[in-house]
């Protein structure tokens, strides 16, 4: 387990229930992390719109840090096959190779990004949610456009965490909001 506070990033063994180390990542706060155990990394975002990348297999060593966003990163995702990393900021999205080129830059319309997730069954796509008090849906994008194929509403308040989970061989969308509601949606591309 992986977690994030303040500047640090802090290593634990599930298993062992044993802490296995902690680093500086940051002079900022770090706002998420996450594993891509294909290179025995994590990666580390912060409030002053870096993303942080260290190797954990033998020690927390630093591999790079780089701008991802001029303001504070909010969310990562792991492409699952792929090597591609998604960052989240103040009204973007951007796609980075592991060799931390931007290879794409998605136009959100309000608010922050506070989390992007992509597609397990369909890794050509993503979806995303803002901190918006306009809006309190859910984006659904594809790795080929700059702009969303469309949203998913159901929510009356902002929603706060979304997870794609496979049931019977159906595929869902789980979402969780400030309205105090979970909404379950059956997911299919259109």
């Amino acid at each position: 387990i992986v977690t994030g506070s303040f500047g640090y990033v802090h290593m634990q063994n599930y298993g062992l229930q044993e802490s296995v180390g902690s680093v500086e990542a940051s002079s900022s706060q770090i706002v998420c992390v996450k594993f891509i155990t294909r290179k025995r990394w994590f990666l580390a975002g912060s409030s002053d719109g870096f993303v942080h990348v260290y190797e954990y297999e033998n020690k927390m060593e630093k591999i790079t840090s780089f701008k991802a966003h001029n303001l504070g990163v909010r969310s990562l995702a792991i492409h699952p096959t792929q090597p591609y990393v998604l960052s989240g900021s103040r009204a973007r999205i951007r796609l980075w190779d592991w060799d931390w080129k931007c290879i794409r830059t998605f136009e959100e319309h309000w608010g922050y990004v506070c989390g992007v997730t992509f597609n397990p069954e369909d890794p050509n796509s993503f979806v995303s949610f803002t901190d918006s008090l306009k809006d309190h849906t859910i984006q659904v994008w594809s790795l080929d456009s700059t702009k969303y194929k469309y949203s998913l509403s159901g929510h009356s308040h902002n929603v706060r965490c979304l997870d794609f989970f496979t049931c019977d061989s159906r595929k869902y969308l789980v979402t969780g909001s400030l309205d105090k509601t979970a909404k379950v949606c059956y997911f299919f591309e259109m």
